[in-house]
């Protein structure tokens, strides 16, 4: 009986052994997965500043463009303005043309001076129209 005991007290203690050398690794394990989540999350921190500063340099791009775009369309609205008014004014002149059917020239002046170059005066009078 004697022996028993002492048997399973040697395999106790090789037990507790065992179970202290595995507590042992298992702490070693978790301080070294510790370290690797530690690490890992220093990595994380480093990768979401990283994406911080590339986000703000694309918002002030994007901030940029705003201001590309906007300068664009106000010179695209000045333009359309310009070419209104263009228009008005060409109708204009184009009235004036076409309506020349109804001047009829009534005097020419003599050249001014003997020269190749010289000038002359029309005057032209609206005809009256016809009913």
């Amino acid at each position: 009986m004697k022996s028993l005991l002492q048997r399973q007290n040697k395999v106790l203690a090789s037990s507790r052994s065992n179970i202290k050398e595995d507590k042992a690794e298992v702490i070693e394990n978790m301080e070294a997965e510790k370290c690797n989540l530690g690490n890992y999350v220093v990595q994380l921190e480093n990768r979401i500043k990283n994406l911080a500063v590339e986000f703000n340099k694309a918002k002030e791009k994007c901030g940029k463009y705003k201001t590309i775009v906007n300068e664009l369309n106000e010179d695209n609205r000045r333009l359309v303005e310009e070419i209104k008014i263009l228009k008005v004014k060409y109708v204009k002149e184009c009235s004036v043309v076409t309506n020349m059917n109804d001047l009829s020239l009534i005097h020419i002046s003599e050249p001014t001076r003997p020269l190749y170059i010289s000038y002359a005066v029309f005057c032209l009078k609206k005809k009256k129209k016809k009913k």
